[in-house]
């Protein structure tokens, strides 16, 4: 409790003890100030400490005069072709058995059109020679048929008028089928030998882009596949919501979008365009390392469909770019969404 005036005069009212002279004269320098530190130690702090800064949870701002105003909502999110990418895999042979890339004709980054040829493999001649052998032997079986058709006829005839036995007509008729049975089965390996031709070059299935590439000449592919292909002339974003946010979402709610890492100098614009109904955990596609710090957050996948005015001429803006994505004041209504 706080010392008080009278109680601190009776700790130096002594009787004189020393040389005539009070004591209190003498000890008093000494008494009081220790007397006067612990008083100073008992009693309160009249200064009251400055207040700091008060936290701010992401997603929140700080009061202003007007009162507390939302910041803008933000996600991480990546740039994907519209349709998705195409990864082009090598043919599988009668055994089971991959062949090597014999040769590549394109990059990563190269625009290719559809129907184009982007890679062949090391089978491709092999399949070639049997087809030329297979072609050479239906061309001899269609021959045979003809000449033993004809025959065939000329003996029916003959028969009928008993030139003939019916023994020699029935051995070129039964003769004939054998050949029309082989020709029905050579007929069936060259679709074959020509589907296994066709497996041995490698075409592009659309018009696009090769992202990237997953095999190189001499290598034999695996399940990964040779070439990933997209079509890249429409971009979207998919971004990932925490769940928390989603409220503050809505379908045409407007969006600019920045690259993460600088890969575009270029603030694109969109909307969304579609937001899931499903809540999954996050994926690997946080910009801010260490910044989530749940253990497994839960999010809401968003679709942003980018103006295709806002996008660079030149398309600087590339397929898996990492960006972070602004949602701003929605000025859509909202709509229910959507149940893939």
């Amino acid at each position: 409790r706080p010392c008080q005036a009278p109680e601190l005069m009776g700790l130096i009212r002594m009787p004189p003890l020393l040389n005539g002279l009070p004591v209190p004269v003498l000890l008093g320098p000494v008494l009081l100030v220790p007397v006067l530190v612990a008083c100073r130690a008992g009693q309160p702090d009249p200064t009251p400490p400055a207040p700091g800064p008060a936290a701010t949870a992401p997603g929140t701002a700080a009061a202003t005069a007007g009162g507390a105003a939302p910041e803008r909502l933000a996600a991480p999110g990546i740039l994907e072709p519209e349709g998705g990418s195409l990864v082009l895999a090598a043919p599988v042979g009668p055994l089971g058995i991959t062949p090597r890339l014999e040769r590549l004709d394109v990059r990563a980054g190269d625009r290719v059109r559809r129907g184009q040829l982007l890679a062949r493999f090391d089978n491709h001649e092999g399949v070639r020679r049997e087809l030329d052998t297979t072609n050479a032997r239906i061309r001899g079986l269609h021959a045979e048929i003809a000449i033993l058709g004809r025959q065939t006829q000329r003996f029916e005839a003959l028969r009928a008028q008993g030139v003939v036995s019916l023994a020699d007509f029935e051995d070129r008729s039964l003769r004939l089928t054998q050949l029309r049975n082989s020709l029905a089965v050579a007929e069936q390996e060259r679709r074959v030998l020509e589907e296994r031709l066709r497996q041995a070059e490698l075409f592009a299935p659309i018009s696009g882009e090769v992202l990237s590439v997953l095999a190189q000449p001499g290598e034999q592919p695996g399940p990964g596949g040779v070439l990933e292909l997209a079509a890249i002339d429409t971009l979207v974003v998919k971004a990932q919501v925490e769940e928390a946010s989603v409220g503050r979402l809505a379908l045409g709610q407007p969006v600019e979008v920045l690259a993460d890492n600088g890969a575009f100098p270029e603030r694109l614009r969109g909307r969304v365009s579609f937001i899931a109904a499903k809540v999954s955990p996050r994926r690997s596609l946080s910009l801010r390392p260490g910044y989530y710090r749940d253990s497994e957050p839960r999010v809401v996948d968003v679709t942003i469909r980018l103006d295709r005015a806002s996008l660079p001429s030149g398309g600087p803006a590339r397929s898996g770019s990492k960006v972070q994505v602004f949602f701003l004041s929605p000025t859509a209504q909202r709509a229910p969404r959507p149940i893939r």
